[in-house]
Formats: C-alpha cells, structure tokens, sequence
C-alpha cells in the first residue's frame, strides 16, 4: 500500500510503499477514504520534538480519518465489513486502573496512533475494534475525517452548561473554531473569540463566533465595555496554550465562573492564583475525548445540524501532500482534508 512516511529524523515526509497491516484477533482492516492534517503531523514534518510520546521510525503518520472496514480480526463479531468509522487517536491497554475506571483517555501506557503506532495517512489502517467509531452511513466523509478534532472541541466546550452563558475563547485554532460553533449551537448568544490572527478570526465569525478580538490591536476589557460584559465572562475556554493567555482568563472570567483549560504549555508556568481563590473560580483540564460519550455528542450535533463546513478549506489528493503542509506552514485558517481515493 501507498503511506505517507517520516523516515528518517530529518525535515520532511515522502510517499512509500509500505506493509499492509497485520490484523490482532480484535483488530479491523480499514480501507481509508480522507485524512485530515493537523498540528501534530506539522510537527512530525519539521521535525521538531514536540509530539506526546518518542517515535520510532519509519512512521505512517495521520490520525483524523474516516474510512471503510474491509476485513476482520478473528475475534471480532460485533462490526461488520462496509462501516465507516473513524477512530480515537489514544490506543488504551485496557489493563490499567485509569482504563478499568472507565477513563481511558487517561491510560498512561497506551500507544497514540501516527504518533508511536502506525497512521492514518496510508491507504490502509488496522485499530482495536475499541477505538472505533461507527458514523451513520450518510455521513459527509469531509466532515467524519474531522470528528478527532473536533471531539477536542465538544468535550472542552460541553463542561458546563451554556446556555444563555456568556462565553471567552482563546485560541482561534480548528478546535477553538468548533469550540466556538459547539457553544452558539447550544445557547450561548454571546462568544468571544480571541487570538492574533485575523483570518482565523475571520472564520471564527463564520463559524458562530459572535465578537472577534485580535489582541494584538485591541484591548479585551474595553472590548467587553462595548458587549455589555462588565463583570467577566460566565465561562472561558483556553485553547492556544500560550503562557500569555491565562492572565486573560482568569482576569476577564466572572466571579464564580467556569474555566475550561485545553491548551497544553510547552513548559511550565509560573500563576498568581488570587483571582482563582478570590472569586472562586472553577477550572477543569481536558485532555482529548472520551469514548463513546463524547463521540456520541458528536454524531449528535451533526444529526441535529451544526454545520462544520466552513471550517475545511482546502481538498487535495494525497499525493499533493506536500501542499497541506505548506498550507500548515502559513498558519492557513480551516483544516486540510486529504481523500485517498482515485485522482
């Protein structure tokens, strides 16, 4: 089979013939039809060390991706060649306290897949039947490749209840823009979108963001002035994970509001935590997506018509690859979806 291959540790990918994978007894065959492309993989590209776990190469990379089953492990009766899935990127052991508690998305001893697993960027892809998602059959396979990332987003976004909430978003990042539609979509009339970037801003608008702040050339208080906000937000999502952000959410989020923290620092910071004591401010950390509940909110909110169409901004074949990397290069707003089907 074709794949998209890092490797070696030097900048760059290339098209390679690669192995088809080996099924386990509990293990699908999965015939890919798109891919998305993400930060992650922008990462493996330049090879820049900042992934979740060591890679060893050679690597198939990719893990947003919809595609068709096609074969079955031995042990296997409860999927069926023809469904579309997708899958979760956190390959649980299924062994450890965390797993057996019902939190996977914590497992410490699990393989991610594209990372230290073998991608979603190949022609084919093997996965446990236990991180798999089976969409509806007339899903838009444009829209199932995005339900990795954007379960990021509807697990940050669905912490609390937003209806009639106030609500802040750092971070016009694709998560961060469905983030912003996740909140519209369930009652929030006011979303403020924050960032530096004022075509991701741009589409954050598109997208159900009701304010845009590019705090490069804007001051978010006298912003709020405008929107009627005087005492703070009702709920705040950070999800740029710059260091510089958390002044802002916890500076222009209410007393008593609720934090969502998303965005993963590339070191430690360094917090004055008064205003979180002081006007008791409730925070939670997200990491990823919970299986199958967050994967059923998803299919959920596409069924009740949330529209993440103005987010995907550019189709390629999978051969112009080289493309949607450069496209993640610029910082281009909205996300690449590769198809791997015919020219």
């Amino acid at each position: 089979m074709e794949a998209l291959v890092k490797k070696k540790a030097v900048v760059g990918l290339s098209l390679e013939e690669f192995r088809i994978p080996q099924l386990r007894q509990k293990d699908v065959l999965i015939k890919i039809l798109r891919t998305s492309l993400c930060g992650t993989d922008l990462n493996i590209y330049e090879w820049d060390g900042e992934t979740e776990s060591p890679i060893a190469l050679p690597l198939v990379i990719g893990h947003e991706f919809v595609g068709e089953i096609v074969e079955l492990g031995s042990g296997v009766s409860d999927f069926n060649c023809g469904q579309i899935v997708s899958g979760e990127t956190h390959l649980a052991c299924g062994k450890c306290e965390p797993c057996r508690a019902g939190l996977s998305q914590q497992c410490a001893s699990g393989l991610y897949t594209g990372i230290n697993s073998p991608g979603a960027c190949a022609q084919y892809l093997a996965l446990p039947t236990s991180a798999l998602w089976v969409h509806s059959p007339d899903i838009d396979l444009d829209i199932a490749t995005l339900f990795e990332p954007f379960g990021n987003a509807v697990n940050a976004a669905t912490q609390y209840e937003l209806k009639d909430k106030s609500v802040l978003i750092i971070g016009a990042s694709a998560e961060g823009m469905m983030a912003a539609a996740v909140c519209r979509h369930l009652g929030a009339p006011c979303v403020a979108m924050v960032d530096t970037h004022y075509a991701k801003l741009k589409m954050a608008r598109e997208l159900g963001a009701t304010h845009v702040i590019n705090v490069d050339d804007e001051n978010l208080g006298e912003t709020m002035e405008i929107m009627g906000i005087h005492q703070g937000f009702d709920v705040c999502l950070e999800m740029s994970g710059n260091p510089e952000a958390y002044p802002l959410v916890f500076n222009h989020t209410k007393a008593e509001g609720e934090i969502v923290l998303v965005g993963i620092l590339d070191i430690p910071q360094r917090m004055d935590w008064r205003s979180f004591i002081l006007k008791q401010l409730t925070v939670k950390g997200i990491f990823g997506r919970k299986m199958p509940e967050t994967w059923q909110r998803m299919a959920g909110l596409i069924k009740e018509g949330l529209d993440l169409e103005p987010i995907i901004t550019k189709r390629i074949h999978y051969m112009q690859y080289e493309e949607g990397v450069e496209a993640l290069k610029r910082q281009a707003p909205g996300k690449v979806v590769m198809t791997w089907e015919g020219m």
